[in-house]
C-alpha cells in the first residue's frame, strides 16, 4: 500500500431534505441513534446493503457498522453513482442536484472513537483498523491515481476520476471495493467538526445557506461540480 498521504480529507454525503434534521440535533448520526431518537431520515440506501451492515460487526464487541457514522476518502463514490443512476431502488432521493457533501479533514476526527477499513466495510475481505498509523493500508495509489476528476480544488488533492473493477490490470480487480473504503465514527459527530459543505449548483448553495443562517450554525459552503456525475 502507499505512504500516508500529507492531507486525508473525508466525506458524508446525503439528501439535502434531511439538512434540517442534522442542523437540529447539530450532529451526523449513525442510523442507531438516529432509530432511537425516533428520527425517520429521506433514505438513499440499498435495503440489501443496509441489511448486511445491520449484521456487519465492527471489532471484537457487539458494535456493527449502523453504531458508526460512515465517511469515504473521495467524492464521487461508487454508491453516489449507483443512486443517481436509479440503480437502489428503495432511494427516495435520487436527483443528484439534491445531495449534499460533509467534509472535513481527518485531523478532526481522530480525537473521536473511530474505525477505518481498507475496503468496502461490508466485503469479506475488508479490516477493520482502530489506529491512525494503519492509514497506510488504504489504497491511496487508487483513490489519488491519475486521471483526476476535471477540476483540482486546494486544499483537496487530485481523485482519480475511474473507480470501476476491471480485469486488466491486478491493482483494477478490487478497485470499486478499495475506493470505497470507509472511516467510521462511533455514533455521532458534532457539526463543530465539519468544515465543509459542498453542493453541485448555486441553487442548491443558497437553499444550504439559508438554511444555515435559520439554525445559527457556520459552515462553509462551497460548489463543486466534478464531485458529481
Amino acid at each position: 500500500m502507499a505512504n500516508i498521504p500529507d492531507k486525508i480529507f473525508v466525506f458524508h454525503f446525503t439528501a439535502f431534505r434531511n439538512l434540517k434534521s442534522i442542523l437540529q440535533s447539530k450532529a451526523l448520526k449513525s442510523k442507531l441513534v438516529l432509530r432511537r431518537e425516533k428520527i425517520v431520515p429521506i433514505n438513499i440506501a440499498c435495503n440489501n446493503i443496509q441489511d448486511k451492515r445491520a449484521r456487519t460487526l465492527v471489532g471484537t464487541g457487539d458494535r456493527t457498522l449502523h453504531d458508526y457514522v460512515p465517511f469515504y476518502f473521495a467524492p464521487r463514490s461508487p454508491m453516489l453513482y449507483s443512486v443517481v443512476g436509479k440503480n437502489v431502488p428503495e432511494a427516495e432521493e435520487t436527483n443528484q442536484n439534491n445531495f449534499i457533501y460533509f467534509v472535513t479533514d481527518i485531523l478532526n476526527l481522530l480525537n473521536t472513537d473511530f474505525r477505518f477499513t481498507d475496503y468496502q466495510a461490508v466485503s469479506a475481505y475488508a479490516t477493520f483498523y482502530d489506529n491512525q498509523t494503519d492509514l497506510d493500508k488504504i489504497c491511496w495509489e487508487l483513490i489519488h491515481e491519475k486521471p483526476h476528476l476535471p477540476v483540482a480544488h486546494s486544499p483537496f488533492p487530485g481523485y482519480c476520476k475511474y473507480f470501476q473493477n476491471s480485469d486488466t490490470e491486478e491493482k483494477y480487480v478490487k478497485r470499486k471495493e478499495a475506493r470505497q473504503a470507509e472511516f467510521l465514527v462511533f455514533e455521532s459527530v458534532p457539526l463543530g467538526k465539519i468544515t465543509l459543505i459542498v453542493v453541485k449548483n448555486e441553487k442548491m448553495k443558497n437553499s444550504v445557506e439559508n438554511m444555515l443562517h435559520e439554525f445559527g450554525i457556520k459552515i462553509k459552503v462551497e460548489i463543486r461540480e466534478d464531485w458529481y456525475f
